[in-house]
């Protein structure tokens, strides 16, 4: 065994769990580097390594198990929410979302307003591993990347964090996560605490500690320990020496070849000639092996004087040990990751990587400790950028980027503010630098230029034509006209601003007197003339706002000079002054569906095709186009004519029809989305007006205000309103469902009949076919058949159904499953046969379900006879209320599992296993009760022959109960119900062989009685029972299941058509080349390998191999089982009951059992909105 799997045994398991809790720590991807990666061994500290102290991971501690604690941290965060504001930095799922799409339609603005710059100073939006996550807006400052969590996220991202970190406190915890995450909040991280069990047993436990002397100075009191690596040796290297001083953390490590005190003194001089020596050094390994090492440094350094100590009592020296034990793990992790032993030359990194994590005690990294300062990385640390490093290789390329940085706008800015000088001055840089920066500086240099608007590093690829500065493309505005030989010139928002508003000055001198006929001729309502006058009020104003805004204005620099002058003029506000006015209506916005309407004295555009009515802002071409094209892109193209004989049908139509039209089509929305999940519930329809409704308008007044609640009471959700709206949806679901299969072409029904609470017989008919790349299955139809239940009647409802209403062909139909009843099978005048005349190639199925129970049914007398008694004994007890009562309480009193017995149903498959399991559970309770009540069947329990008998029964009835439930199901296939009767098959054959042989160890509670019941026991006679009793349910199988009949036959190759056996397909020649080519295809047997469902395999293919693909897909379409159809007998006891016997099943039926969603806009065009009374 070489050093390295010696490695890896030892500490490989523990390893493990730490690799795991690395690997989901964070979403940012990690790549491992090649050997000697220091972002490696980053990734390792701050998995292994935590962020307050190195040494307190317990890498043998067991991992928390987060079940209990998750559901109790939701409850708890739900709680904690409920007391905080709307603006809380914890965000719900759906809050997320909606701030990554507001985000993205923020960047995609071409013109942006306030809103959308606040919320792109605070966020943006990145791509991690195909998805989008939330991230704190990067400036100029900083490129780290930091994380914004919703709150589904939390709990993980708290609970990796805190095993990562063995289990720190809340300021190692909060140190780790806001280095990558931008919202995880002290609040938060307390309510995690507070639910990790360790955490609190630790901090519940009295510390006893002794008090000594802080070490207060640097390199006074050091540590020296030999970690052993005996078992990986690095050629020569055995040992690794950990130095430590213990009042800064700081670690040294050294490679040693031996343990001997002469090498270690050697080593900790290369230590003490960099640092200092300590005055005092301890040792883990004794105070005699210190003492060997102080005589042996001062031997080499005669002028040195340390002393030898030991531990102080208050120190943890399980602390260092475990420190020790961290180093050896990450090495152990590079020597796996690198798959290499040679770890001495890495032991530098390793240090490197030890000084980093930082201290809750010293609130600081253990190198700033030491040497007052980060350790870093070369120029990785610089203000600059990773290009601009990387292009730099002689000292004078950096002497020059120095100079460069040092005449850039913003630090001459920063230079003045210090200074003092006048910003008259730094105007005149401003319109210097970039012309004389651009001609002399290269295209990798230009980033050092700082735009004149927002102040941040610009290119100088733009210029402003005012005032020559240089500035972003999107912090100014282009030109209207393009000047030839200056495509580059464009106006900075602060010129145009200035600009703009002057212009606007002037234009409401010139328009103020005027301005009052305007608006009356306009809104034929007279405004006040203070409104009118608005502009002229604050005319004093306008001289402040329109001087030109620079960031180096006239103001600061007045001000300055004042300053240094001595006198103090009173202060300048600075403060933006926001103006507004009223815009005019232009015959012209007719063109987009706009008329003009006075809304509280203020004009206002109203569309006349919805009626909305916009603000007052939103009254210019670009708004109300968008308008136009967004809500009512249909009728965009209409010629202006049809927007004026709209206009005149809004005159002469009362004014509220437009301001109701809009509330009453989303009441309509609102009712069917309403009646969709009432009968998916399949309850009473009265529930909707008077449990939803009365809720909803509850919760909004409550929420929301009297008006939310106003127009939540206009949705209609009356009984005979959820009616009809079930009776549409049902309809429209069904027109989805022939669509689909019209499409399809091939598909199979499975069909079962049932009496209802009203006694009326009803037909329930599943359909299965092909969409979307795989077979789906759906509820076909229910009908009602009024008078006998003969064949004939059975395919009449089919036929007339599936030809006359549906419009499809029989021909198509590839199947048929029944559960084998009179009516429906046969060779004569029964269901399948008529529909097999109808289509030749369609195969009959017999349920295999209903074929396993009857297989089961068979029995000898004497285990009828268990079984008959046990129906007795139940039977007594659960008839009798008294009995019932007393006996729950008796289970009660003796702490049974179980209080009651369960009623045998011979219709319900699982009944008889359930029975028997529940009475061999309570045997000896139920012995107990009948001793007073039945003497005679309380001597059953008392046989062990008879109790053996029960035992074996509630096994034995078990284990089919299983196979019987694992039939149930979508989506199944022939194949595969096959398969599980085969497996059963050869299970009975092999516990017919054990129990030959006296073991029974396949049956439970028959083991347990055998080894209860001892001598006492009749082993023979049982053995022969139980025998008899496989023998019978295997010749059962063999019946029901033959052999010869098995669907597999002759089909393997449907399951894989990538098996080498060739033999006994039923295949023509064509297809058999089709089934060796497809095999031969290395790229789809990939693809069938990672393929979800066979089903879906065989479309794939579909295109490429039709032929073979089309009859793997009819053997595919066949209903195994006729389990969905029982699914739909059961919805439909629920929904027709004794209360609503009279309802008609079949509308609430199909939207209770059919996936399909309904198509609401569909629905809602075709009706006229009204709201409730």
């Amino acid at each position: 065994m070489t050093p390295l799997d010696t490695a890896k045994e030892s500490l490989g398991t523990q390893f493990q769990s730490v690799e795991d809790s690395m690997e989901c720590e964070s979403p940012e991807p990690h790549p491992l580097q090649d050997n000697g990666s220091f972002l490696w061994l980053s990734m390792m500290s701050q998995s292994m390594g935590g962020d307050d102290n190195p040494n307190t991971l317990d890498t043998h501690e067991p991992e928390v198990k987060p079940e209990n604690m998750r559901e109790k941290f939701f409850r708890s965060l739900a709680v904690l929410l409920e007391n905080k504001s709307n603006n809380t930095k914890i965000f719900s799922k759906a809050k997320y979302c909606q701030l990554i799409r507001e985000v993205k339609e923020a960047k995609a603005k071409a013109r942006k307003e306030s809103v959308d710059y606040r919320r792109l100073a605070r966020f943006d939006v990145t791509l991690v591993q195909g998805n989008e996550k939330l991230i704190e807006a990067i400036n100029g400052e900083t490129d780290k990347v930091r994380y914004y969590l919703h709150s589904e996220e939390l709990f993980d991202i708290l609970h990796d964090t805190h095993l990562s970190i063995g289990h720190g406190g809340r300021t190692r915890m909060e140190k780790e996560l806001q280095a990558k995450y931008k919202n995880i909040t002290k609040e938060v991280i307390m309510l995690y605490l507070t639910l990790c069990k360790p955490c609190q047993q630790k901090n519940s436990k009295l510390k006893k500690v002794l008090t000594s002397k802080p070490i207060k100075e640097v390199n006074s009191r050091c540590q020296v320990d030999l970690i052993d690596m005996q078992s990986s040796p690095d050629g020569e290297y055995k040992f690794i020496m950990h130095y430590q001083d213990l009042h800064t953390k700081l670690s040294f490590l050294r490679s040693l070849k031996s343990k001997r005190p002469k090498e270690i003194a050697h080593a900790l001089l290369d230590i003490f000639t960099i640092i200092g020596a300590p005055s005092v050094l301890q040792s883990n390994n004794g105070r005699e092996f210190s003492s060997q090492i102080v005589s042996e440094l001062s031997n080499i350094w005669p002028e040195l004087k340390i002393v030898h100590g030991k531990p102080q009592p208050c120190q943890s020296q399980s602390a260092m040990n475990q420190t020790n034990e961290d180093i050896q793990n990450r090495i152990i992790s590079w020597m796996q990751t690198n798959n290499s032993s040679h770890w001495a030359e890495f032991l530098w990194f390793i240090q490197m990587t030890q000084n980093q994590p930082y201290h809750r005690g010293m609130q600081q990294l253990p190198f700033e400790g030491t040497f007052s300062s980060e350790a870093k990385l070369g120029l990785c640390h610089s203000q600059l950028t990773e290009e601009l490093i990387a292009s730099l290789n002689p000292e004078r390329e950096l002497e020059q980027v120095d100079r460069e940085l040092e005449f850039t706008p913003g630090a001459q800015y920063e230079e003045n503010v210090e200074t003092g000088t006048d910003s008259s001055d730094v105007e005149e840089n401003l319109t210097a630098i970039p012309s004389r920066t651009m001609k002399n500086l290269p295209e990798s240099r230009l980033k050092f230029l700082s735009c004149i608007v927002c102040e941040k590093v610009c290119s100088g690829a733009h210029s402003c034509v005012s005032c020559d500065g240089n500035v972003h493309a999107i912090c100014g505005v282009p030109p209207q006209h393009d000047s030839e030989g200056c495509p580059h010139k464009i106006t900075c928002s602060l010129c145009y601003e200035t600009t703009t508003m002057k212009r606007k000055h002037d234009e409401i001198q010139r328009s103020s007197t005027g301005q009052p006929s305007k608006m009356l001729k306009l809104s034929e309502t007279p405004f006040s003339s203070d409104k009118v006058g608005d502009w002229m009020v604050k005319q004093a104003s306008l001289d402040f706002f329109v001087k030109k805004k620079h960031t180096f204005s006239e103001y600061g620099s007045s001000s300055r000079r004042n300053d240094k002058d001595g006198s103090h003029p009173e202060e300048v506000k600075t403060r933006r002054v926001h103006t507004s006015f009223t815009r005019k209506y232009d015959p012209s916005y007719i063109e987009f569906g706009f008329v003009a309407v006075i809304d509280g004295e203020v004009l206002k555009p109203q569309c006349i095709i919805c009626g909305d009515i916009l603000a007052n802002e939103a009254m210019k071409p670009s708004k109300l186009k968008r308008h136009l094209y967004s809500k009512h892109k249909e009728i965009s193209s209409q010629p202006k004519e049809f927007f004026e004989k709209k206009s005149s049908e809004l005159k002469s139509q009362p004014k509220q029809l437009f301001n109701v039209s809009h509330i009453n089509i989303s009441a309509l929305r609102a009712s069917y989305k309403v009646a969709l999940p009432v009968a998916k519930s399949k309850t009473p329809y009265t529930i909707a007006e008077t449990l939803v409704k009365d809720c909803i308008k509850e919760v909004c007044l409550e929420m929301l205000g009297e008006s939310a609640a106003k127009k939540v009471a206009q949705v209609p959700l009356s009984n005979d309103t959820i009616a009809r709206r079930i009776q549409e949806l049902a309809s429209d679901m069904e027109d989805q469902l022939i669509e689909q299969i019209k499409e399809a072409k091939y598909f199979s029904l499975q069909f079962d009949e049932c009496r209802d609470i009203a006694n009326m017989i009803i037909l329930l008919v599943y359909v299965r076919f092909e969409h979307d790349d795989d077979i789906k299955e759906e509820f076909f139809f229910s009908a009602s058949l009024p008078t006998n239940t003969t064949s004939s009647e059975l395919y009449e409802a089919v036929k007339n159904y599936v030809v006359n209403k549906c419009g499809l062909e029989f021909r198509f139909c590839v199947g048929v499953c029944s559960d084998g009843a009179a009516s429906m099978t046969g060779t004569h005048s029964e269901v399948v046969t008529q529909i097999k005349e109808l289509a030749p190639e369609c195969k009959i199925t017999h349920c295999f379900i209903h074929r396993e129970s009857l297989a089961m049914k068979n029995i000898s007398a004497e285990l009828n006879s268990v079984l008959t008694d046990t129906v007795k004994i139940v039977n007594y007890v659960k008839s009798n209320a008294l009995n019932s009562r007393l006996f729950s309480l008796l289970c009660d009193n003796m702490e049974a599992d179980h209080k009651q017995l369960l009623l045998h149903a011979e219709i319900r498959w699982l009944s008889r296993g359930k029975v028997l399991s529940r009475m061999f559970e309570i045997r000896n309770e139920l012995f107990v009760f009948l001793q007073s009540k039945k003497p005679v069947w309380s001597q059953l329990f008392k046989d062990v022959n008879w109790t053996a008998r029960l035992a074996y029964l509630s096994d034995i009835f078990s284990i089919f109960n299983d196979l019987n439930a694992s039939m149930q199901g979508k989506n199944a296939t022939c194949f595969s119900m096959a398969d599980k009767i085969e497996g059963q098959k050869q299970k009975l054959e092999v516990w017919r062989n054990r129990v030959s042989t006296n073991c029974y160890d396949m049956f439970h509670n028959l083991t347990t009685v055998i080894h209860e019941a001892g001598r006492d026991l009749d082993i023979v006679h049982l053995r022969r029972v139980v025998k008899e009793h496989l023998t019978n349910l295997l010749d059962c199988f063999e019946l029901y299941f033959p052999s010869k009949e098995d669907p597999r036959i002759g089909n393997s190759w449907i399951q894989n058509p990538f098996l080498p056996s060739r033999e006994n397909l039923n295949l023509t020649i064509t297809l058999w080349g089709d089934l060796l080519k497809l095999a031969a295809d290395e790229g789809l047997k990939m693809n069938f390998e990672s393929t979800a469902s066979l089903a879906s395999f065989w479309i794939k293919v579909k295109n490429k191999y039709p032929e073979l693909a089309e009859v793997a897909l009819k053997s595919l379409l066949l209903f195994p089982s006729t389990s969905l159809c029982e699914t739909g007998f059961s919805t439909l006891s629920v929904i027709k009951t004794k209360h609503r016997n009279s309802l008609n099943i079949h509308y609430p039926l199909r939207v209770a059992l059919s996936s399909i969603q309904p198509r609401l806009d569909k629905l809602t065009s075709k009706k006229q909105a009204h709201l409730s009374h």
